[in-house]
């Protein structure tokens, strides 16, 4: 246990805040808590890598300084309402979940759910409400949120999920070209004729299931 608490503040001082993370509450949270813990017992060894990492079931964990950068860039505040997307066993809920009001974890995978529910309350986290649904089209019988987190590359801008965004909302996402390995985050913006969008750093990331690239048909 103390080899992995070592390795948590090794990833916050050597991997995330080199990297331009500054705010205290995110470093505070990704040394706090276990990556590890999330993970499964094959990958718990290498948690602390500064990459994706798999979780089984097509979901993955986000590498930390991809996903601590784009925390950052979203700005989360103490009293909003987060809509967290394929966020798989429910590492990217936990992260966000002392930095905001209220936490709801969108997943379509079941199993994903009920492992996140489990470490959620072993932690002792009380304002993340998980929901299994389709991930592509958000829930807009909970909306509007003033912030959405997507955990994966995304092909295009899911305009659903901007449209469930509060006036003046951000979502924060991957977007990657099919060709490319490495996607740029992007800060999305909702504003009165629709949304815009502002191009932040290259990020590595896998596709989030249902949000890769459509299959074009030749003839």
């Amino acid at each position: 246990m103390n080899d992995m608490k070592a390795a948590r503040k090794n990833m916050v001082d050597c991997q995330i805040h080199p990297n331009g993370v500054i705010h205290p509450a995110i470093l505070k949270a990704f040394e706090t808590v276990p990556r590890e813990l999330f993970a499964p017992e094959m990958v718990k060894s290498v948690a602390y890598g500064d990459e994706d990492l798999p979780l089984g079931n097509g979901r993955f964990l986000l590498a930390p300084t991809v996903h601590a950068k784009m925390i950052q860039a979203a700005e989360p505040k103490a009293d909003e309402k987060v809509l967290d997307v394929g966020g798989g066993t429910g590492y990217s809920a936990a992260i966000l979940s002392s930095m905001v009001g209220k936490v709801i974890a969108l997943e379509q995978c079941a199993d994903c759910l009920e492992k996140a529910g489990g470490y959620w309350r072993k932690l002792g986290l009380h304002n993340i409400e998980s929901l299994k649904g389709d991930m592509t089209k958000g829930e807009a019988s909970r909306a509007p949120f003033d912030l959405i987190l997507v955990n994966g590359a995304v092909a295009e801008i899911p305009a659903i999920l901007a449209d469930q965004l509060t006036p003046e909302g951000r979502m924060i996402l991957i977007l990657r070209n099919q060709s490319e390995t490495t996607g740029k985050a992007l800060l999305v913006k909702k504003t009165p004729e629709g949304f815009s969008s502002r191009p932040l750093f290259d990020a590595a990331a896998s596709w989030l299931p249902g949000f890769e690239p459509k299959p074009s048909f030749k003839f």
